[in-house]
C-alpha cells in the first residue's frame, strides 16, 4: 500500500511540470507591409497560467524602418497580446525583426519578421468631364498660339497672289498649323504633365502618354479653329458685295426706219 502511494506521489511530481509548462508563439498579420501601413504582431501564450502575463515587444533589427504603438502589454483570457506594427517610408525592402519576451518562469521568447516595402506612388485619376475640360482649354490655347504665329509670319501674308498660289498658300498654312499644334501638344504632354492615359487609369508610359496627348490636342485645336472661323463668318455680316457676273450671248440689233404712209409725200414743194 505504501509503495503504491509513493509511486503515485512521484508520478504527480514528475507530470506536474509538464502540465504547467508554458509556450509562447508569435506571428504577424500580414508579414509584409508598405510604408505607412500597419500590421498586427500577436503573441499567444499557452499553459495553465496564460492571463495577465506581461509581454514585452522590442524591435531588434532595422528599427528605423518601423515603429510599435506599444512596447509592453498583458495577455487576455485567451492568452493573447498584440501590438500594432507600422512601416516607415523606405526606398527598398527592409526586413524588420521584432523580439517578444513573456514574463514567465522561466521567461519565454519568440520573434516575428516583417518586411517593409516601399509604398507605390498613388495614381491620380481624373473624371471624364474634367479630362474633356482640360482638352478644350489646352486645345484653345494651342489654336490661339499657332494662329498668332501664322499671322506674324511674313511669307504667309503676301497679297496679290494668283488663284493657284492662293491654293498652295492655304495648303502650306494647314501643314504649318498641324506641325506647330502637334509640337505644342507634345510639349504639354511631356513637360506640362497633361497625360490623359495615366489620368484615366491606363498606361503610365511617358512617351505613349505624351504622343497620344499631342494627337488629341492637335485634333481639338483644329476643330476649335474651324468652329471659330464659322462663328466669325456668321457674325461678320454679308461682307463686301461681290461683282455681278452674267454669262451668255448678247446680240445688238440696229432699229429699222419707219416707212412712209401711202399718199403722203415725204417732202413738200413750194410754188410761186
Amino acid at each position: 500500500m505504501r509503495a503504491h502511494t509513493l509511486s503515485a506521489i512521484l508520478l504527480f511530481v514528475v507530470s506536474e511540470p509538464a502540465a504547467l509548462a508554458q509556450q509562447l508563439r508569435v506571428e504577424s498579420l500580414p508579414t509584409e507591409v508598405t510604408g505607412g501601413r500597419s500590421s498586427w504582431i500577436i503573441a499567444k501564450l499557452t499553459g495553465d497560467k496564460k492571463e495577465g502575463v506581461s509581454i514585452k515587444f522590442e524591435i531588434t533589427d532595422n528599427s528605423p524602418c518601423s515603429s510599435l504603438n506599444s512596447e509592453e502589454t498583458t495577455t487576455n483570457k485567451q492568452g493573447e497580446a498584440k501590438v500594432t506594427f507600422t512601416g516607415a517610408e523606405v526606398p527598398d525592402n527592409c526586413p524588420v525583426t521584432v523580439g517578444v519576451t513573456a514574463n514567465t518562469t522561466p521567461p519565454q521568447t519568440g520573434q516575428a519578421i516583417i518586411t517593409v516595402k516601399p509604398s507605390a506612388p498613388e495614381t491620380v485619376t481624373i473624371e471624364p468631364t474634367t479630362a474633356i475640360t482640360i482638352i478644350l482649354i489646352a486645345s484653345f490655347a494651342i489654336d490661339r498660339t499657332v494662329t498668332l504665329v501664322l499671322f506674324l509670319m511674313p511669307f504667309l501674308a503676301a497679297s496679290g497672289e494668283s488663284r493657284d498660289n492662293a491654293e498652295a498658300r492655304k495648303r502650306r498654312e494647314k501643314l504649318i498649323y498641324v506641325l506647330l499644334a502637334f509640337a505644342l501638344g507634345l510639349l504639354l504632354g511631356y513637360f506640362g504633365e497633361i497625360r490623359l492615359l495615366e489620368g484615366l487609369g491606363f498606361s503610365k508610359n511617358l512617351p505613349v502618354n505624351a504622343l497620344l496627348t499631342a494627337l488629341i490636342l492637335t485634333a481639338g485645336s483644329d476643330s476649335i479653329s474651324t468652329l471659330l472661323k464659322r462663328i466669325g463668318g456668321h457674325s461678320g455680316g454679308e461682307g463686301e458685295p461681290k461683282p455681278l457676273v452674267i454669262q451668255g450671248d448678247l446680240t445688238l440689233q440696229r432699229p429699222s426706219h419707219p416707212k412712209s404712209e401711202p399718199g403722203v409725200s415725204s417732202s413738200s414743194t413750194k410754188h410761186d
